[in-house]
Formats: C-alpha cells, sequence, structure tokens
C-alpha cells in the first residue's frame, strides 16, 4: 500500500546547502508531517470526550458501548471517578489525546488506576497514560489489576511508583493478572509489592510486546516478574535492575508448572536473577546492561551505545509506533524495550543523504556525520 504523502521540515543544527561541509558537529535533520501512526489512520467512530462530555474518565466508560472511544484530554486526573478504573466487560477503547508524558492518572496514594474483572478481551484498550500513585494495602495489582481471566490490552502506558504494602500478601505493584492482558510498548518501573514488584501472574498467559521492566523491588520473590502456575512471554522486552529481598530479583518461578520464555529480550543474569523451580527460557536473548539515558532519574530512553538498538525480532512488532508515537521500526531492525531509539546515520547506516530521507518516517532524525558530501 503506498504510503500517505507528506512534507518535510529540515530543522538543521548549521545552515544546509547543496554542499554539506565539515563545520564542527552533525547537522540533525527531522522529519515532520501530519501523517498519522498506523494504528489511528482507520476510521473510527466518534469519540467521548473527556472532561467535554463527561466530568471524569469513570463516567465516561460507563456512558460507552461495545467499540466506542473514550478520548482523554491531557492533564493530571485525581479523586473519585478518575481511579479504580472498571470497563464492566466492555469492548472499548480508552485512549489519551496526548500520550502517556501528558495524560496522568494519580491515585494519590489510595486504589489502583484500573480494575479488569468482568471477562474483558484485548478488544478492551487503555493506551496511553500514565498510571501512578496506586497503593491498595494488601490488594493485588497497584496499578492495574486484571481479574477473574480478563484479558484487554494496555498499550503506550507508564505504570510507575505503585506499591501494595510489605508483608501484606499484595502481589503485582505494576500489573497483577489472573486474566492474559497483551502488554505493548509499556515502561513498567519503579513499583514495590510483596512478591512481583513490577508484574505478578497466577495461572494465566499474558504476553509483553516491546516493554521496559526495571528498578522494581519487592520483600518477597520477584523483583520483575513473579510467575505462579503461569505461561509468560515477553517478547523484544527489556527486564534490568529489579531487586528482591528473597529470590528472583528479575524472575521468580514458583513451581514448576510456571514457564517463562523470554524471545529476543535484554535481561539481566547475574546471581540470584533469575530463580525458582519452574522453566525460563531466552531463545535470542541478549544479557548486556541496555544502557539507558538516566535510569536513576527514570529515564528509560536508550543511549546510542544501546546494545538494545537493531536486536530486537520485527515480526513480533504489532503497534506501529513506540511508547514516545515515534516510528516503530527505526532501522534495520525493531529495538528492544518500550522506546525505539537512535538516528538514521549518515553514512554508517545509509550511503547518502537522499538514502535516508527516503528510509525516514514522520518525525525522523537523520544523524549526518561530518564531511563533504
Amino acid at each position: 500500500m503506498p504510503r500517505e504523502p507528506y512534507s518535510l521540515t529540515l530543522l538543521l543544527a548549521l545552515f544546509l546547502s547543496l554542499t554539506l561541509c565539515s563545520c564542527g558537529g552533525p547537522i540533525y535533520l527531522i522529519i515532520s508531517s501530519s501523517h498519522k501512526d498506523d494504528d489511528d489512520s482507520k476510521a473510527e467512530p466518534a469519540a467521548i470526550l473527556v472532561p467535554q462530555d463527561y466530568p471524569t474518565i469513570q463516567a465516561a466508560i460507563d456512558a460507552a458501548g461495545h467499540g466506542d472511544i473514550v478520548l482523554v484530554a491531557d492533564g493530571t486526573y485525581k479523586g473519585p471517578g478518575n481511579k479504580d478504573l472498571d470497563f464492566a466487560g466492555k469492548a472499548i477503547h480508552l485512549k489519551s489525546a496526548g500520550g502517556a508524558k501528558n495524560c496522568i492518572i494519580d491515585c494519590e496514594n489510595s486504589g489502583r488506576g484500573f480494575y479488569f474483572h468482568s471477562g474483558e478481551t484485548n478488544a478492551a484498550i487503555v493506551r496511553g497514560f500514565t498510571i501512578q500513585n496506586g497503593d491498595t494495602g494488601s490488594g493485588h495489582g497497584a496499578g492495574i489489576y486484571c481479574y477473574n481471566y480478563s484479558d484487554p490490552t494496555i498499550a503506550d502506558c507508564i505504570i510507575t511508583n505503585n506499591r501494595t504494602t510489605a508483608g501484606s500478601g499484595g502481589y503485582g505493584g505494576g500489573i497483577y493478572c489472573e486474566g492474559s492482558p497483551k502488554v505493548v510498548n509499556c515502561v513498567i518501573a519503579n513499583n514495590t509489592a510483596d512478591c512481583g514488584g513490577g508484574i505478578g501472574c497466577y495461572d494465566v498467559h499474558p504476553t509483553l510486546i516491546n516493554c521496559t521492566i526495571a528498578n522494581n523491588n519487592t520483600g518477597g520473590d520477584g523483583g520483575g516478574i513473579y510467575c505462579h502456575e503461569s505461561d509468560v512471554i515477553l517478547n523484544n522486552t527489556i527486564i534490568w535492575g529489579n531487586s528482591a529481598a528473597g529470590s528472583g530479583n528479575q524472575v521468580y518461578t514458583e513451581d514448576v508448572t510456571a514457564t517463562v520464555t523470554l524471545n529476543y529480550c535484554d535481561y539481566a543474569d547475574g546471581p540470584g536473577d533469575v530463580q525458582g523451580t519452574g522453566s525460563f527460557t531466552t531463545p535470542s536473548s541478549i544479557s548486556s546492561d541496555p544502557l539507558f539515558i538516566n535510569a536513576a532519574a527514570r529515564n528509560y530512553h536508550l543511549s546510542d551505545a544501546s546494545p538494545c538498538i537493531d536486536t530486537g525480532y520485527d515480526l513480533y512488532v504489532t503497534w506501529s509506533s513506540d511508547l514516545d508515537g515515534r516510528r516503530r521500526i527505526l532501522g534495520p531492525d525493531v529495538d528492544i524495550g518500550a522506546y525505539e531509539g537512535g538516528w538514521l546515520l549518515v553514512p554508517s547506516t545509509y550511503g547518502t543523504i537522499q538514502d535516508a530521507i527516503d528510509a525516514s518516517a514522520d518525525n525522523d532524525t537523520i544523524l549526518v556525520a561530518d564531511g563533504t558530501y
């Protein structure tokens, strides 16, 4: 299918003439246009708007029917009606207008972001939110709780700073699964739970694609992932920097029926990182520091030298953009993690400037090395 035409805006660090000269630094070409992400370009029904049509997110969800879209304006949403959100079994698409960095569900240390418990399928979609400051005490799933075999799709979300009380038996600081959700392009980071600091799983089959699970912690087992009688699949995902006071800093498999499979992932495999009696396999995965730009500052973008760049598997990609809305795939192969890193490089990746422009899409950056072209 031919790509929609777009205009090019060339923003240069230095003036660009027909001949590019070595002037002491690289030149950046940023490709921009009004072309939409493929996932958003399909004909859609008119959206129910928050707060224009309904003052809270839950009120809009309650008014929506199967197949409806609820579009939430940028801002921080707090208080009753903006946490403990319940789809009540509906196949609706709840999405933010401006992405996770701009649309925040703040639970204010009481309750959780979402509670799926009515058998929702992957057609129930949450896309583009930061879900933060959930606190469920002894309850499971301080960020998102998928219960009663509910299987929503969670995409383009940042799930952070959520917690269950230490020693309480609350599992899954970021997400707890007693269903089989599909989680795509999400950062699950800096969450805390009694077990499963990032994710807790019980008798389910969740799939995570191009996610980053980092710096979660637990006073028990499974700093990143706790898996009990479950089959967990991670594709193109980073699991790094998590910690457990008990066993399994990154992954803990509770029993012999538990399986965790990492396909084309990057994971820490030092002493105590992967433990338990279940199965843990890592086809085509790596164990190298992902070189986040600044994990201490909770910036989980990939630095230019990251081993995760161009080392994922393209056929696992299900969304055409990353968590930032940048093109997925950028470069020869997809990157591992929630963010697509790197630039289109001239001449190391593309021999000419025109070759790089021809390969580019919306919001791409082309980096031209010093030299005469």
